[in-house]
């Protein structure tokens, strides 16, 4: 599960009114394949998940998205750096 603080939530209002290139983009680029929708107008509450193998299945196509290293030590982790002895 992702910790509260790494969620990445957008607005209804602003989902509503993106295009579908505007919502995969915004996954690509926080390297993430779901995002949080909550609805904070008229003091709604709701939250609705949005997911990029929903969006890549309904287009028919494959949407890639990169996690990006938010931390050195997730970058050390993706490179797989290890000690070598000398000899």
């Amino acid at each position: 599960m992702t910790p509260r603080e790494r969620l990445e939530v957008l607005k209804l209002s602003d989902v509503l009114a993106a295009r579908i290139g505007n919502i995969v983009s915004t996954l690509q680029r926080c390297g993430r394949q779901h995002a949080l929708v909550v609805d904070t107008v008229n003091g709604g509450n709701g939250a609705r998940p949005i997911f990029a193998s929903r969006i890549a299945r309904q287009l028919g196509m494959e949407i890639v998205t990169t996690p990006i290293a938010q931390t050195f030590a997730e970058i050390e982790q993706s490179l797989c750096i290890r000690q070598i002895g000398v000899l």
